[in-house]
Parts: structure tokens; C-alpha cells; sequence
């Protein structure tokens, strides 16, 4: 396991779409919570490992095959600070025993998938490993959907990737749904960082309703 260097940063609520930071964050500290963990899984090169960087906002690397890799940022607004864990996990057979420990308590869960896969296989592989998290909680922490983009020649997502993303959804309750672009930088970045504070604020929202 390898925690890379966690960063403070200052996030306004107008980072969050559609919602309230400021709200979210006073949930979590009555809650007497100072992390919030995320763990991030697919299959292998759909972008785990950059939205892990790009929330760490590091260009830290590790060569060789490791079965998490942690990217820490802490965030504060109006005197209260958390700090935000992005997991990233190897779903490699050989940490297969170490794959339920790593799952347990988590905050919420984001899946990653290829955009331009029209088999729809690595959208159909995300579907054990989610069904094993499903069995492990008894009521679930918030889920968020990534399909993400490599291929800088794809100017357009093909028609029968979004039937299929489409149908994948309506079968796991419609998770929220983004879209990565890992040929574009800023773009990436930017969407990168709505995605975790989509997360913070959906994990924020279930402590709210549980106060």
C-alpha cells in the first residue's frame, strides 16, 4: 500500500455542481469524521491511476503493480477540513485476498470503463467485483460511473456505447455518470475535480439524512 503526500487546498462550494460544499462538510464534522475515503476500481487503463494524480495533483508514479495506491487532498471551507482519500485498486487475481479488506469501509465508490469499448467488456467487468461491494454493505455508499476517453482520434462517443452505458445504468440504479477525456488536459482536470467533490457531496448528503 502507498499513501502519496496529501495537499491543502482551499474548495469553494462553487466547485461542487449542484450542490452545497459548506453544508457538506459541517454533515461530515458532526459526524466527527476527518476522512472521507473513495475507492476507484476497472479494469485495467481506464483511467484509475490518472484521476488519482490529478485529485492528489501529483505526477507521482509507481512502476510496478501495486494493489492500492492512495492519493490524499485535504479541503476546507468556513474552518472545516477533511481530508479526501482517493483509493486506487489493482483488481489483478494475485491481491484477489486482500480485495474485500480494501473494499470495507468506504465512503463512496467510483467505477471506471473504456468509452470507446462497443463490446461493452469493460463495462461487463466492472459487474463482479460491484455485485462482491453489494454484498459487504447493507445499505450502499454512493456510486459514480466514469467512461473514459484514450483514444485522441474518438471525436464522437460511438451510438452503441451509449445504448450500452445507458442500459448498464438503469440496471445499477442510475449512478451519476461522467465522462473523462484523458487526450485533453485542462478538460481532464477539470472533470477530475468534479468528480470527487461530486463524491464528497453525495457521501456528505447520506450523513446529512442519517443526523
Amino acid at each position: 500500500m502507498h499513501v502519496m503526500g496529501k495537499k491543502k487546498e482551499i474548495t469553494h462550494p462553487r466547485e461542487c455542481p449542484g450542490s452545497n460544499l459548506a453544508s457538506s462538510l459541517e454533515s461530515v464534522k458532526e459526524e466527527q469524521r476527518r476522512k472521507i475515503k473513495v475507492v476507484v476500481f476497472g479494469s485495467r487503463h481506464t483511467g484509475q491511476g490518472p484521476l488519482g494524480r490529478a485529485w492528489g495533483r501529483t505526477d507521482a508514479d509507481l512502476p510496478d503493480l501495486q494493489p492500492v495506491v492512495i492519493y490524499e487532498r485535504e479541503i476546507s471551507h468556513a474552518g472545516i477540513t477533511v481530508i479526501v482519500a482517493a483509493w486506487i485498486l489493482s483488481l489483478d487475481p494475485q491481491f484477489e485476498y486482500m480485495r474485500k479488506a480494501m473494499f470495507m469501509h468506504a465512503d463512496a465508490f467510483i467505477y471506471t470503463f473504456d468509452v470507446s469499448d462497443i463490446t461493452g467488456k469493460t463495462l461487463q467487468y466492472l459487474d463482479p467485483f460491484i455485485d462482491e461491494v453489494h454484498g459487504m454493505y447493507e445499505k450502499m455508499p454512493p456510486e459514480l460511473l466514469i467512461g473514459s476517453v484514450y483514444d485522441p482520434t474518438l471525436s464522437t462517443k460511438p451510438a452503441k456505447t451509449t445504448k450500452l452505458v445507458e442500459a448498464w445504468r438503469e440496471q445499477h440504479n442510475n449512478p451519476p455518470y461522467f465522462e473523462i477525456d484523458l487526450t485533453n488536459k485542462a478538460q481532464f482536470f477539470d472533470t477530475a475535480e468534479k468528480v470527487f467533490q461530486k463524491a464528497v457531496y453525495l457521501f456528505a448528503e447520506n450523513v446529512g439524512k442519517k443526523n
